[in-house]
C-alpha cells in the first residue's frame, strides 16, 4: 500500500499519543541512560521516530520504509510489519494504540549505549548511524523573504514577529513540512535593551519572546518536532553585522545581565530546549554560561565562525567550548551561520572537545553586509550537495542558517535519507 502525506502525518500524530499515553512502559535503560526523556530532545526524538516507525510498520511497509533504519534495532518492529505484510488496508488508531506501548520497551531494550567518541581528528572521529542525525530548520528570514514578508531595522524577524505572527508560523511550518525535526523560534533579536531602542517597552519584549513559543509550538503541533527558543547574541541587536565580530567591549557581568533577562522568560514559555546560537565571543561564552547555570531545560550552545579553528573573536574553537561545557543540562555544542566549507574542520574540534550532540546549520555561503542587510556571492553549489562531505563526520543534527529555505531544508533531509538507504 501507498503512503500518502496524510497518512504520514496520522502516524507520527498516533507516535505523539502513544508517548503521552504509555509513560509508564519507560522504566527502562532508556530511561536510566537519558534521563527525563520528556524534556530531553534526543530521547524524545528517538522514542518518538520508533514509534513512528512501528506505526508504518504495523501497516506493512517493512521494505519501503524500514530499510533506511539498522535492523539489529528495531528487529521486533520488523518481524511484526513482516507477519502483516499481506495487510490490504491501514489498522485502526485503536489497534496502533494497543500494540504500540510494546515498541518502548523492546525498543529501549534493544538501544545500545551512544558510541565512544574517537580521539584526535582522523577521518572518521565518531562511529554513528546516519539514521540519528536529525533535521534542523533553515534561515527564518530567507523563508520569510520567499513567503513575500519584507522586514528591515534592528529587530528584523522580531518586527515580523509583531507585525504578521501568520507569516511566521507559516514559515515554521513550511520547514515542519520539509521534514525538519527541530523548529528554532523568532526570538533570536528581541530583547528589553532592543525594544527601548525602538521605541517600544520592556514589557512587549517580554511578551514577544513569550508569543515566539507559543507560534513556533502552534506550527509544529502533531508532527513531533521539537521547539528551540532563540537566544540571539548581543551583538545582534546592534544590526550592524556585531555577531560575526565579537570583542564588544561590554563585561562579562553585562553580558550575564543581558542574557539572563530573556532567557527566564523564555523558559517560563516551556520551549523544548533552550539554543544560545552565533555566539561570537569567547566573553559572551563564558556569560552564557553564567546564565544559563540554573535552567533546567535542555540546553543547546552554537558558536560561528569565520576559519573553521576560532570564534570571531579570535578565541578558540576549544576554549569556546571549555567556557560552556559544565552546563548541567547541556545536550548540545553546534555552529551555525558559518560557511559550508568550514563544517569539517569545526566537526573535528568539537569531537576532540566534547562528547555532547554536534548540531551544525552553516549558511548558504557568501558575505553579510550590514549597510545593506543582506548577504552576496552565495556559494554556488546546491545545499543539500555539501552532505557527501559531511555524512561521515559524527553529526547529530543538522539544518541550514541564513540563506537557506524550506526547499532547501527538504533537499538536505532528501538527500540525507538516500544517502542512509544506501
Amino acid at each position: 500500500m501507498a503512503m500518502n502525506d496524510d497518512d504520514r502525518a496520522r502516524f507520527g500524530a498516533l507516535a505523539q499519543r502513544l508517548v503521552d499515553e504509555t509513560s509508564a512502559f519507560l522504566v527502562s535503560p532508556m530511561c536510566l541512560q537519558y534521563g527525563d526523556w520528556q524534556t530531553n530532545p534526543r530521547a524524545h526524538a528517538e522514542v518518538i521516530d520508533a514509534l513512528t516507525l512501528f506505526c508504518i510498520g504495523f501497516a506493512g511497509l517493512a521494505d519501503h520504509e524500514l530499510s533506511l533504519y539498522p535492523p539489529e534495532e528495531i528487529a521486533e518492529v520488523a518481524r511484526m510489519a513482516e507477519r502483516l505484510s499481506g495487510a490490504t488496508s491501514w489498522p485502526t488508531d485503536d489497534d496502533i494504540l494497543r500494540f504500540g506501548a510494546s515498541v518502548l520497551w523492546t525498543e529501549s531494550h534493544q538501544r545500545s549505549s551512544p558510541p565512544a567518541r574517537r580521539q584526535g581528528g582522523g577521518d572518521t572521529v565518531r562511529t554513528r548511524r546516519r539514521s540519528m542525525t536529525k533535521i534542523i530548520d533553515g534561515g527564518l528570514s530567507t523563508e520569510l523573504t520567499r513567503l513575500g514578508v519584507a522586514f528591515s531595522g534592528p529587530l528584523w524577524t522580531g518586527r515580523a514577529l509583531l507585525d504578521e505572527p501568520e507569516r511566521i508560523e507559516a514559515a515554521h511550518r513550511n520547514f515542519v513540512d520539509a521534514g525538519a525535526d527541530v523548529i528554532i523560534t523568532s526570538s533570536y533579536q528581541i530583547s528589553r535593551s532592543g525594544f527601548v531602542d525602538d521605541d517600544l517597552h520592556e514589557h512587549d519584549a517580554d511578551a514577544a519572546l513569550r508569543r515566539s513559543v507559543e507560534i513556533a509550538r502552534a506550527a509544529t503541533a502533531g508532527s513531533g518536532a521539537l521547539v528551540a527558543a532563540s537566544i540571539g547574541p548581543w551583538g545582534a541587536i546592534r544590526h550592524d553585522g556585531s555577531e560575526y565580530r565579537g570583542n564588544y567591549g561590554l563585561s562579562e557581568d553585562e553580558l550575564t545581565e543581558f542574557h539572563r533577562e530573556r532567557i527566564k522568560v523564555l523558559e517560563a514559555a516551556e520551549p523544548d530546549l533552550l539554543l544560545a546560537e552565533t555566539i561570537p565571543d569567547l566573553v559572551e561564552a563564558r556569560a552564557l554560561a553564567r546564565a544559563l547555570r540554573d535552567v533546567e531545560r535542555p540546553v543547546w550552545v552554537s558558536f560561528s565562525s569565520s576559519d573553521g579553528h576560532h570564534l570571531h573573536s579570535g578565541a578558540t574553537i576549544a576554549a569556546a567550548i571549555e567556557a560552556v561545557q559544565a552546563l548541567p543540562t547541556l545536550e548540545a555544542i553546534g555552529f551555525n551561520c558559518v560557511p559550508p566549507h568550514i563544517v569539517a574542520d569545526l566537526v573535528a574540534h568539537a569531537h576532540d572537545a566534547t562528547d555532547a550532540d554536534i548540531a551544525v546549520y552553516p549558511n548558504k555561503g557568501g558575505t553579510w553586509d550590514p549597510g545593506t542587510g543582506a548577504w552576496s556571492d552565495d556559494d554556488p553549489r546546491a545545499f543539500e550537495e555539501w552532505w557527501d562531505e559531511w555524512a561521515e563526520l559524527g553529526i547529530d543534527w543538522v539544518g541550514g542558517c541564513c540563506g537557506t529555505d524550506a526547499t532547501d531544508i527538504a533537499r538536505l533531509r532528501e538527500r540525507i535519507s538516500s544517502a542512509a538507504s544506501e
